[in-house]
């Protein structure tokens, strides 16, 4: 945590705040609703205001804070999940999954990434949701149907996991004995009208708003099926083939800081699967594997329905895990945890040596993801608090522009990746609202033209 800092937007998102006059929660919100942001995403503006009040200008506080979330985010899922199936095993590795996934590992580090806030809503919601499917009463389904729509509020990607309620509810039917037909009727029609209701306020919060009241913020969609179709062998590829290489790479990266680290990470997983694998083969499993083919068609169609919004955008963004910045994509992360979840607990009640085996090994694998990831976020954190100490040491008194020359990377972990982040990081680290910063190549700044210009060239500091 020490070694972690602010990344890319978090610097955007803190220097409204950084410079706000008056320090009250309300006025700080109002200073950090920039062209009607909250018009985007509401409760954004809570959060980062609410964040910052907690933390100040120390990242290790906003880490934590996440790392907080991201555990109760899991907890939920474990109890979302188990309320469905009624199966321990089950819930425990599809939340332990999700959590160490490495197809969102910049979740864990990148605190504007509001994937973690919104995650950890949806999972509360979807833990209340069926709360009400199985009791019945009326006070689990309006904290669900509040917990589902905040998340949106907060992060709009999250909203095609609103499959997870009817997917979930019909396996609830089908462990408690009913036929299969009969369970996916009832949880539809339970699902169906509070889906079209969350429909509505989704609609009208996020096209109808966008487009009257913060136009410049709206996100135009398009129908293009070879862009959808593209976009879903991508997904397919993030949470499969290129995890294997994710793995690969991360593994040689913690080669290269010795075979102690290595040896440490896979033994901690090792461990780790000894102590569960006894309580995974005991544990009660009502949860029988002739409903395998269908959680793993309901996985599949939660995956599908993950990525599906970035088929129907016409930024035409391709999802992929090749940049730390693209490494969130929980909701895909999600599905694929589920559905390994599955062939982990069906193999502990017929290969348990094989199956803990397995376990062991993703445990592993995912672990040296994370550890790596996460020593690539601290470097580029390292990095970046060279430069701005540098400009910051050096750069002349009153009004001056810097220019980033080179600027360096962390792997595959940006440290400056636009002037627009490294003019903001500058402001607030320096605490200086005269000091602008650009990268070399990039147009000047509005009105920074006739200012005395200061050159960082990177590594050496040439002036």
């Amino acid at each position: 945590l020490p070694r972690m800092g602010f990344y890319i937007d978090d610097w955007a998102f803190l220097r409204p705040l950084v410079f706000s006059p008056r320090r009250g929660w309300l006025d700080l919100m109002s200073a950090f609703n920039v062209d009607g942001y909250w018009m985007f995403r509401p409760l954004d503006v809570v959060y980062f205001t609410g964040l910052y009040l907690l933390g100040g200008l120390s990242p290790w506080k906003y880490h934590a804070a996440m790392m907080l979330m991201e555990a109760a985010a899991a907890f939920f899922l474990y109890k979302a999940i188990r309320r469905a199936t009624k199966d321990v095993g089950l819930a425990f590795l599809a939340a332990l999954l999700f959590l160490l996934y490495p197809n969102h590992a910049a979740t864990h580090h990148w605190f504007a990434a509001t994937f973690t806030p919104a995650m950890l809503l949806f999972a509360a919601g979807l833990e209340r949701y069926l709360a009400w499917d199985e009791e019945g009463r009326k006070g689990p389904l309006a904290a669900g149907l509040a917990l589902f729509c905040s998340a949106v509020m907060i992060y709009e990607a999250v909203i095609p996991l609103v499959l997870a309620m009817p997917m979930l509810g019909f396996f609830r039917r089908v462990s408690a004995g009913e036929a299969q037909r009969i369970a996916l009727r009832q949880a539809l029609l339970r699902w169906l009208p509070l889906a079209a209701g969350a429909a509505l306020l989704v609609l009208g919060q996020q096209v109808l708003v966008r487009r009257l009241f913060a136009a410049g913020m709206k996100r135009d969609l398009i129908w293009d099926p070879a862009l959808l179709l593209q976009v879903w062998g991508r997904g397919l590829e993030c949470t499969s083939t290129a995890i294997l290489h994710l793995a690969w790479t991360s593994v040689l990266a913690a080669l290269a800081f010795g075979w102690r680290t290595w040896l440490l990470i896979a033994a901690a997983a090792a461990a780790g699967t000894a102590l569960l694998a006894p309580a995974l083969s005991q544990a009660r499993r009502p949860f029988e594997n002739r409903h395998g083919r269908l959680w793993l068609l309901g996985c599949a169609g939660l995956l599908l329905a993950a990525y599906a919004p970035y088929g129907f955008s016409a930024d035409r963004y391709i999802p992929h895990i090749f940049d730390e910045q693209n490494r969130i994509n929980a909701p895909g992360s999600l599905a694929a945890a589920m559905a390994l979840a599955w062939f982990l607990r069906a193999g502990f009640g017929r290969a348990s040596r094989l199956s803990a085996a397995a376990l062991s090994l993703l445990l592993a694998l995912f672990s040296i993801c994370n550890w790596t990831a996460a020593w690539q976020w601290a470097e580029s954190a390292s990095l970046q608090e060279r430069i701005l100490s540098g400009v910051s040491t050096h750069a002349p008194a009153g009004p001056a522009l810097a220019v980033l020359k080179s600027p360096p990377s962390a792997g595959p972990v940006a440290v400056f990746n636009a002037g627009f982040y490294f003019d903001a990081a500058l402001q607030v680290r320096t605490g200086r609202r005269d000091l602008h910063g650009m990268l070399e190549g990039e147009p000047v700044p509005p009105g920074a033209a006739e200012l005395p210009r200061y050159d960082w060239r990177w590594p050496d500091g040439t002036r």
